[in-house]
């Protein structure tokens, strides 16, 4: 395949083909880690899309032209360049590849999720800002590719961009595709506490459903502080009548994220999910604001 890869195969020696993002996954596959199955559009084929009618040279232009104190233009031309990618059409040979990597697939939903080629690195998160999709349909997975490559031109991300002075020839995004859950819970987990900066201990949050609703702001979840030498929470805020995880499943993804820091060496933003019985890993990235 020209356009795609496994999530397998793909490892951090790939993060110009499938980004940050799926780098990552495909390091958590290949250290042990239990993520779900899927594969990567490549940012080969976001590069034969921007081929047709000129249209890298034209975004290129639109983004030198932003001018980031006036926020009606920066809007005005974001939305543009949304508008010119979400008009043409994706070539027939990614679409085909694409299909074809789906007819193997018994799942009937998928997630799509963007990666940035600059995502989830030391010095750039794209977190929160870039757009994912869940419980997508088999005939709308290619619509879906090409709305998170839209979503990298966001009135936010392009002034993300601007502020952190990314390269505007920097413009490749890949896809990922992947198997879609059904979890009870889900959330995210901090392996240094991002309010104080302590990096002995972890801090977790947790939500009934997706992920995505806690890294949205969508529902406001638990969360939980836990001392990473012992293992104990040290403290808990509970938003209904109970826990939604309990103490087992607190200690088991603490345990699991405080060994996911350890073999990238580095504090952790980790995105979680409780399904079939087991904890799977939707992300790790390293944490950009840590304070000291």
């Amino acid at each position: 395949m020209v356009y795609l890869k496994n999530l397998a195969e793909i490892s951090k020696k790939n993060i110009l083909f499938s980004g940050g993002k799926a780098a990552n996954l495909g390091w958590l596959i290949k250290t042990g880690f239990n993520v779900p199955s899927g594969f990567v559009v490549g940012s080969p084929a976001f590069d034969l899309f921007l081929k047709q009618d000129n249209t890298g040279q034209k975004i290129k232009k639109l983004l030198k032209e932003i001018n980031s104190k006036k926020i009606y233009d920066l809007i005005e031309k974001s939305k543009k360049i949304q508008k010119i990618i979400l008009d043409l059409s994706i070539p027939d040979e990614i679409a085909k590849e694409v299909n074809g990597a789906l007819i193997r697939w018994k799942n009937k939903k998928f997630a799509v999720r963007s990666s940035a080629i600059s995502e989830d690195s030391k010095n750039h998160s794209w977190a929160g800002m870039l757009e994912s999709y869940v419980d997508v349909p088999k005939n709308k997975i290619v619509g879906n590719i090409k709305k998170c490559w839209a979503s990298y031109f966001s009135p936010r991300a392009n002034m993300y961009r601007l502020q952190n002075k990314i390269d505007v020839d920097d413009i490749l995004c890949a896809v990922i595709v992947q198997e879609m859950l059904k979890p009870e819970t889900a959330g995210v987990c901090f392996t240094a506490n991002p309010a104080n900066g302590n990096q002995k201990e972890l801090f977790i949050e947790a939500a009934h459903g997706v992920a995505d609703k806690v890294v949205g702001g969508k529902t406001i979840p638990d969360s939980y502080v836990i001392d990473k030498i012992s293992n104990k929470t040290i403290s808990k805020k509970i938003n209904g009548k109970k826990s939604i995880i309990d103490n087992k499943q607190i200690e088991e993804i603490a345990d699991i994220c405080g060994l996911i820091e350890k073999k990238a060496g580095a504090p952790q933003d980790i995105e979680w999910a409780f399904a079939r019985r087991k904890f799977f890993i939707l992300q790790t990235r390293p944490i950009t604001t840590l304070t000291k």
